[in-house]
């Protein structure tokens, strides 16, 4: 299991395994946590089903699943854990999957390893185990870890080139920063990176992981089994206009970063995300516009996710059945579309008070560390693109009394976020690193308006 040093529930782990005559499986062993919460029984509907997913907030983490659930159902290093097993097979030229199955199993000697460790075996391009290393790791553990990133690159070449092939523009890139904000006692006392750094290492278990979704989603519709697929909406007339990528008066775009750095990557996602619709959970297959497939559900996160609780239960069933055991029955296709609706529902809104809360948290950060009675300890940015302030409503931007002329796009790295700048400099380029502080800045409104130093 790859996952982060600070977590304690672990829903998945990876596995490759060969058969004799050498043809390589790739496996991933899902905690079975509907075991223990089975569906329409009073647990699952007072707690699962109420709240549809586990909100991470800076604050605290407030889980979808009674405590002792998790902490029964986790995946574990000490003890035998029940799983519900996706294998399948990766054809090397094409990245497509074939040979589907799903099974129920337990896992025996399970081991962790941190994305720390695993990008420090990935940037040092080592064959044996590195420093960060846990102790059980050996050489041919580090050979299938690098094996792991190899599939996963292999995917996610492939699927860019599908959409870059069908649209004539380059697929969305997982380059959006997500700060990890520590609280205590109702302060920050850091906020830190937690994916950029470590950003091969979450794109191999995420590619794994996008492939077991997709197993499930081609096992259940094989089957005509209903499930909580999950796509995108149609897109809108605004997500169109951005597509069309058609200048409006007044904009200034200056010339985009042609590199590969890590702020490029980061103003070239944004600028996708703006072309695409919040993602949704459907009781039929639907078009998953950043996947570029129709073929989507999520199954791999169990724990933290109920749609993913709901595939398990179908997938399950259609499995008893075709074996000939009586099992629990299915969910019929009319059930399954009030509880897509409602997932659908509950995890827009959770998603809206994560953003809101990690917000509040960064606005507080600013506020309490770095305005003092001496001045702003100022913060530096890298600058995107940049727009004539005249091209919206009003004139000129006036903030604390001075007025702002332009607005541009800026990389916060110590704050990990993106956010607008307002000055009145014509020659400023994207790429470009000045220095910044906040001329508003009000927590609870979410209020943040930054101008030069």
């Amino acid at each position: 299991a790859i996952d982060s040093k600070s977590t304690s529930e672990v829903d998945d782990a990876i596995g490759l395994s060969y058969d004799k005559d050498g043809t390589e499986r790739i496996a991933v062993y899902v905690s079975d946590a509907a075991v223990h919460c089975p569906f329409d029984s009073k647990l699952e509907t007072l707690t699962a089903r109420s709240m549809t997913t586990t909100s991470y907030l800076p604050e605290g983490v407030y889980f979808m699943l009674p405590k002792p659930i998790v902490e029964a159902a986790t995946l574990r290093e000490d003890r035998k854990c029940r799983t519900f097993n996706i294998n399948f097979r990766m054809i090397e030229a094409t990245g497509e999957l074939h040979d589907f199955r799903i099974s129920l199993g337990w896992a025996h000697n399970m081991k962790r390893i941190t994305y720390d460790a695993v990008q420090e075996v990935y940037d040092s391009g080592s064959l044996r185990p590195t420093s960060s290393c846990p102790r059980w790791c050996t050489d041919e553990d580090i050979k299938k870890i690098h094996r792991v990133h190899e599939i996963a690159k292999i995917r996610m070449g492939a699927r860019k080139k599908r959409v870059e092939s069908r649209t004539g523009r380059p697929s969305i890139d997982s380059g959006v920063p997500d700060p990890l904000i520590k609280v205590e006692h109702m302060k920050v006392v850091s906020v830190e990176d937690q994916i950029l750094s470590t950003k091969d290492a979450r794109i191999a278990v995420a590619e794994l992981m996008i492939a077991a979704n997709e197993t499930c989603s081609r096992v259940a519709q094989a089957r005509k089994v209903s499930l909580p697929f999950r796509g995108t909406r149609p897109l809108s007339s605004d997500h169109l206009a951005n597509l069309e990528e058609v200048a409006r008066p007044g904009v200034i775009s200056f010339p985009q970063l042609t590199d590969q750095s890590l702020v490029s990557r980061v103003f070239d996602t944004i600028d996708s995300l703006s072309s695409v619709s919040r993602a949704i959970y459907h009781h039929e297959p639907i078009a998953h516009v950043g996947l570029d497939t129709f073929d989507y559900c999520h199954a791999t996160s169990p724990l933290r996710r109920y749609p993913d609780m709901l595939v398990h239960h179908q997938l399950k069933v259609a499995v008893a059945q075709e074996r000939g055991h009586s099992f629990e029955t299915d969910i019929q296709p009319f059930h399954m579309a009030e509880l897509t609706a409602l997932c659908s529902e509950k995890q827009e809104q959770a998603a809206l008070l994560q953003d809101k809360s990690s917000l509040y948290w960064l606005l507080r950060f600013i506020k309490d560390s770095l305005i003092g009675a001496d001045g702003q300890t100022p913060l530096e940015c890298t600058v995107g693109n940049t727009r004539r302030v005249s091209a919206a409503i009003e004139e000129e931007r006036d903030i604390n009394g001075a007025c702002f002329a332009y607005c541009s796009d800026v990389y916060l790295p110590r704050l990990q976020m993106v956010h607008s700048l307002y000055h009145n400099d014509g020659e400023l380029q994207a790429g470009w690193t000045v220095f910044c502080q906040a001329a508003k800045c009000d927590p609870l409104s979410g209020l943040l308006e930054l101008v030069p130093v």
